[in-house]
């Protein structure tokens, strides 16, 4: 008789726990590199990066990023399109998450972005959130 059991999918990277996976971000004022030790933390920390970076910004790979420091003096845009061209970005660049929610809210008289992203790991149960302002 066979059992279904569950199946549980463990990043190799996360296997040694005392491996370095890369650099966190924001850096910090005092040390300002700070080693990620999980896949976990390390997805967030290259979303953020992503986020912050605009098209046609990073060498040999122009379609990395998004318009998003565009949309704030951009009198007449779409933020609709805007939120499904980033949700189609970061599947393309993050295959291994799954967005749950994706919100942009603009602040015009401020010029100011406050984007929400819920997602979780593939590998993993927890969902996360980042919110850029």
């Amino acid at each position: 008789m066979i059992r279904n059991r569950k199946e549980y999918k463990i990043n190799t990277l996360d296997i040694n726990k005392n491996r370095g996976i890369g650099i966190s971000i924001p850096f910090d004022p005092v040390s300002i590199f700070n080693i990620t030790y999980s896949t976990k933390d390390q997805i967030k920390s290259n979303l953020i990066n992503f986020l912050l970076t605009n098209k046609g910004e990073r060498v040999f790979n122009v379609d990395f990023g998004d318009k998003l420091r565009y949309i704030v003096f951009d009198q007449m845009n779409n933020l609709e399109e805007t939120r499904q061209s980033l949700s189609d970005k970061i599947r393309i660049y993050f295959p291994t998450i799954t967005i749950n929610s994706l919100t942009i809210d603009p602040d015009y008289n401020n010029n100011v972005i406050s984007i929400k992203l819920n997602y979780t790991v593939n590998t993993q149960q927890d969902s996360l959130s980042i919110q850029l302002v």
